[in-house]
């Protein structure tokens, strides 16, 4: 069956349904998928995404985007035509919210007898979530209480169980009683797409990168939400650059840019302070992590949750909220799944690095722990739970 994939705009998006579709398409249960960018701005981000750009064509996909046109007949001709597999055929459609994309998928069901399912993914660990609610509560103020009805679907996708998604988004889902749920654990761990990964590195990293390195993925440069008294992250930046050149002798800086990240400024900012040997990469997280000495983050990224259950040593530089920062009681965001959290303190942070760099450290990973929080599913099981588009 052939499938459609609508997007989020966020590229974490992508990163959690692409592993799916991915074993999906190996496993031979789908054919041709087609990824639906709702905006320009998603669109060339994921075709500047080298990794996944090349996953999505390496599985005979291909990625379009809507809402081109500002005139809204015009748009909405052109979005018809995008989607016109939904008028002519039977469709696997994996949806997030769109009118537009509603209807046809509601045609494409009625006279194709098409399948809907309704995207919830969401690879945060429910401990970790709610801690994420907390925040978004503290400084957004968002009230617990709130209920989202999804009609029209026949499966609900989610990571984990529904009670654990409401727990963690403070969220009532209330599914229509013909919806049923589709539990499909963490994706971004799921064999064939790790394997992927692993094979198809090595014209990822340049001959300038050296062994060994670091991983530093990127965020905004600025506050990546309300709050009142915390830094902008430029300032942090900055004060873990000015403790990280120390090394950069004795180790490859390997930098990653977000959606978000402003890269007119970090290079300004590198020029500035003197820093030295490093690169700008767009593997994929995964690919760079897994051979880097450590990874490290001004920002409380999912970035180190996957590093974190791949056996890299994690360093946050925390900063938060002095709102936030009272509720948890002084730890991290991601308490529990970073090695070490240290709060906006670069003598301590300078204490880590060397303990990390110049010590034999071998970091610790409880498997049933990783297993609880982030199960990865196998090929078999995700056979079973898709054998309805063989029907």
């Amino acid at each position: 069956m052939t499938c459609i994939i609508l997007l989020k705009g966020k590229l974490i998006h992508i990163d959690n349904i692409l592993p799916l579709i991915f074993v999906l398409k190996k496993a031979g249960i789908i054919s041709k998928p087609l990824f639906v960018a709702q905006d320009k701005e998603t669109f060339n981000v994921i075709k500047k995404n080298i990794t996944l750009y090349k996953a999505i064509k390496a599985i005979g996909g291909n990625v379009v985007c809507i809402n081109i046109h500002n005139n809204r007949i015009i748009r909405i001709i052109y979005n018809t035509f995008i989607l016109k597999r939904y008028l002519c055929q039977k469709v696997l459609s994996i949806e997030v919210a769109n009118a537009h994309v509603s209807k046809m998928a509601a045609f494409n069901k009625k006279i194709w007898k098409g399948v809907r399912l309704i995207n919830l993914i969401n690879v945060i660990p429910s401990i970790v979530g709610k801690r994420f609610y907390l925040r978004q509560k503290l400084v957004v103020k968002w009230k617990k209480g709130k209920t989202r009805v999804i009609n029209n679907y026949d499966y609900a996708l989610l990571s984990y169980t529904k009670e654990q998604l409401e727990d963690m988004t403070g969220i009532q889902i209330q599914l229509n009683q013909r919806t049923k749920v589709i539990q499909v654990g963490y994706t971004r761990g799921l064999k064939e797409w790790q394997e992927y990964l692993s094979l198809n590195s090595g014209h990822l990293f340049p001959e300038e990168i050296k062994m060994p390195y670091f991983f530093y993925p990127l965020g905004t440069l600025g506050k990546a939400v309300v709050e009142e008294d915390n830094p902008i992250g430029e300032v942090r930046f900055r004060e873990c650059l000015n403790v990280l050149k120390a090394y950069n002798n004795d180790l490859m800086t390997v930098f990653k840019p977000a959606a978000i990240t402003e890269m007119d400024e970090v290079y300004k900012i590198l020029e500035e302070i003197g820093y030295k040997n490093y690169i700008v990469s767009y593997a994929h997280p995964h690919q760079i992590c897994k051979n880097a000495r450590f990874t490290i983050a001004t920002h409380n990224t999912t970035v180190l949750l996957d590093a974190y259950i791949l056996g890299c040593p994690t360093i946050e530089y925390m900063c938060y909220d002095s709102r936030i920062y009272n509720a948890l009681g002084g730890e991290s965001l991601l308490d529990g799944f970073v090695d070490y959290a240290i709060d906006r303190d670069q003598v301590a942070l300078k204490t880590v690095l060397d303990k990390i760099i110049y010590s034999d450290v071998q970091v610790q990973r409880n498997d049933d722990k990783v297993k609880k929080h982030y199960p990865v599913l196998s090929t078999d099981k995700i056979k079973e739970l898709f054998e309805f588009v063989c029907d």
